[in-house]
């Protein structure tokens, strides 16, 4: 299947990572989610962006797997904001996570979110309402929802667009620092 360019998705989608490169992160899962898509697509991406203890263990995964024709490993960067306006979606793989910043990154870049469904992510991605949510460690089940998220973008992009709305209303600084003078101002009086 060849993708066309309808409803800004580019011809080559670049399905996005961030975060540290660490089991916990779940990017293994990513990997491992590519093969299925590859039977799917005939072009697209994974930028992998970060660095850890696994980075090479990753690297080697993706040769064994034959997938270094589509993945590339970019390694630690000072900056995200470049690499999420190119991402056409962002993946969040986690296994565990406390607050999923990376996945407030990608809500407020209006971008479709895939999470995995655990703590510290559902507070913030919210099924099909705020972004799209997937079992964790579960390759399959990621590769179907981004099979979903490329053939359905027009959707995604509405999905995108809540989520940026509600991480504009939940999480801006101005917001949250009027919340907390308020809550001061309460308990001064």
């Amino acid at each position: 299947m060849h993708i066309k360019s309808t409803n800004n998705l580019p011809n080559t989608p670049i399905i996005g990572f961030i975060g540290r490169l660490e089991p916990y992160k779940g990017v293994e899962t990513l990997i491992k989610s590519i093969p299925f898509l590859k039977n799917k697509f005939d072009s697209f991406q994974v930028w992998i962006i970060g660095d850890g203890h696994q980075k090479q263990y990753l690297e080697q995964l993706s040769i064994k797997l034959n997938l270094t024709d589509k993945i590339l490993f970019y390694g630690a960067q000072l900056s995200i904001e470049s690499f999420l306006k190119k991402f056409s979606l962002l993946v969040v793989p986690s296994l565990s996570e406390a607050l999923g910043i990376i996945a407030l990154e990608g809500l407020a870049a209006k971008l479709p979110v895939i999470a995995s469904n655990i703590d510290g992510l559902v507070e913030i991605i919210k099924d099909n309402t705020t972004g799209f949510l997937v079992p964790p460690n579960d390759p399959k089940a990621l590769a179907d929802k981004i099979t979903f998220v490329i053939e359905n973008y027009q959707f995604a992009q509405q999905i995108a667009n809540q989520g940026y709305l509600f991480c504009k209303q939940n999480f801006d600084i101005k917001i949250l620092a009027e919340k907390l003078y308020l809550l001061y101002k309460s308990l001064v009086s």
